[in-house]
């Protein structure tokens, strides 16, 4: 039986409660981003409130499992994604919830400033394939990971696709996880082009 969170939510008004009762287990989030997040989710119109509904109840069921609730990333996401509908409609509504979950999820402890940048580097394609790829939504985070930082080395966004649509998942996985390696260890650094220096 997969810990829910969400189960009796069905407004925003429901959801309130439930993001109060867990503030603690979020309080990794800037103020300013968790403000900024909540206020998008409280401005929300009916029609976008339904559709984060519909998301929160995806994302409840996707990032439990039978031993873990996983609250936080769950909380973080949500947040994420009401900021993505209130700010950013246009450019996210044809998204499915997979989609959106794996985007917010990675923007989740970022401010909503890089948001355009982030809806540039991961266009709904990159987002299709990383959703078909994997299920687990921190394996998808690793990709989303492998992405971004295969572009900041210089890769082209047409060779990153490549990759990520023929590469199996345990080798994208590797480099991304060595490449995040090197940021905490102060690992090698690359200009613009990729090339080592």
């Amino acid at each position: 039986m997969k810990k829910l969170s969400f189960s009796r939510v069905n407004t925003v008004y429901d959801f309130l409660p439930v993001l109060e009762e867990h503030l603690q287990s979020i309080n990794v989030l800037s103020i300013d981003i968790y403000q900024r997040h909540l206020q998008s989710l409280l401005d929300l119109d009916e029609g976008r409130q339904q559709s984060l509904i519909g998301f929160m109840h995806y994302v409840d069921e996707v990032f439990s499992t039978d031993y873990h609730p996983f609250i936080r990333h769950k909380l973080t996401t949500i947040l994420s994604a009401a900021t993505y509908y209130h700010d950013f409609y246009q450019q996210v509504y044809d998204l499915s919830f997979g989609e959106l979950s794996i985007l917010a999820n990675f923007s989740s402890f970022n401010p909503v400033e890089v948001y355009p940048e982030y809806l540039e580097m991961f266009p709904k394609p990159v987002l299709s394939v990383i959703e078909n790829k994997a299920n687990d939504f921190m394996v998808r985070n690793d990709l989303m990971s492998f992405v971004s930082l295969a572009l900041d080395k210089g890769v082209s966004s047409t060779d990153v696709f490549e990759q990520l649509q023929s590469q199996p998942l345990s080798m994208l996985r590797r480099q991304s996880n060595a490449w995040q390696l090197d940021i905490v260890e102060g690992g090698p650094v690359y200009d613009s082009r990729g090339v080592q220096l």
